[in-house]
């Protein structure tokens, strides 16, 4: 397997690494305002919380929920291109193992397929 050869291949390692703090650190925020919210310090204790207080606020915990899957999401598919680059697979398509352009890895560095399986997996997935 070959690599992209480029004079900035620390870029996108730095900014992979970067991009998994931050991903973590707003998972945590996000673990945190909803234990304030139920009023509960314990993340043992959440469960326990009467299920008409956690009604209450259903509309902003959903859309907490939707961005602590995005982020989950996101947060694994960084670890997906750190392990490639670990492995010398990274650039490479996981699908079809065909490059992947340099313009695509530049808008999103934790890209693991070409932007056709890419489209063929959310369709997949979709399904």
């Amino acid at each position: 397997m070959s690599r992209i050869a480029s004079p900035s291949a620390e870029r996108p390692l730095l900014w992979l690494e970067a991009r998994r703090s931050g991903v973590a650190l707003l998972l945590h925020s996000l673990e945190l305002a909803e234990r304030q919210e139920l009023g509960v310090e314990d993340a043992n204790v959440a469960g326990a919380v009467d299920e008409m207080d956690r009604a209450s606020s259903v509309q902003g915990r959903d859309a907490a929920n939707q961005l602590v899957e995005v982020l989950s999401g996101n947060q694994l598919q960084i670890e997906r291109a750190l392990q490639r680059m670990t492995e010398g697979g990274y650039g490479l398509c996981e699908d079809c193992h065909g490059p992947i352009p340099r313009e695509r890895l530049t808008a999103r560095p934790e890209a693991t397929r070409c932007i056709e399986c890419q489209r063929r997996y959310e369709l997949e997935a979709g399904s």
